[in-house]
């Protein structure tokens, strides 16, 4: 089975994305139907590096007929209502994390897609690392005894640039730190 995807904000995560569906593309496993971005900019930079059809509003992609799960690449705060539209037309979600900025919209964004029965995933492309698997089977083994408190220290650089988009990096806008 081929899976026809759609991608919903073609900023910054786009590039990974895309790598990945390119490969599963050329096993067969996906079709990429096309992207969309408010921005006409992003749209246009994506057709060009990509050579892939965009959609000029949400709504045309989501009316694409062979269209069957759709990426939600936008901030954390847009995610509730990606998810609501792309969940009411019945196509299948894959979000990027965080889920959304509160539990509440979190919530919300989990009821959305059960109410249209509809699989709704999250990325985490972390989980399948081998640190991470070998943690999740000692967790389960019961080898590190009762967790009480656990900390994490991600060292990861983001430069000047990734600041110049208005609002990135700020919990207004990203919700804080990823759990």
């Amino acid at each position: 089975m081929t899976i026809g995807v759609g991608l919903i904000g073609l900023g910054m995560a786009i590039k990974p994305h895309m790598l990945s569906l390119r490969e599963l593309e050329a096993a067969g496993r996906v079709r990429i139907v096309g992207g969309f971005a408010r921005s006409t900019e992003r749209r246009a930079a994506f057709a060009k590096q990509w050579d892939a059809p965009t959609f000029e509003t949400q709504d045309d992609l989501l009316k694409a007929p062979n269209l069957d799960l759709v990426l939600i690449l936008t901030p954390p705060g847009a995610h509730l209502s990606n998810v609501e539209a792309v969940a009411a037309a019945g196509r299948h979600i894959l979000v990027e994390k965080p889920v959304e900025m509160t539990t509440a919209r979190g919530e919300a964004l989990v009821a959305a897609a059960e109410k249209a029965n509809v699989r709704c995933g999250v990325v985490f492309q972390h989980r399948f690392r081998p640190a991470a698997l070998r943690l999740k089977a000692a967790l389960e083994a019961g080898e590190l005894g009762q967790i009480l408190s656990a900390s994490a220290s991600i060292r990861w650089w983001r430069d000047a640039n990734y600041f110049k988009q208005p609002g990135r990096g700020m919990k207004a806008r990203d919700g804080g730190g990823v759990l």
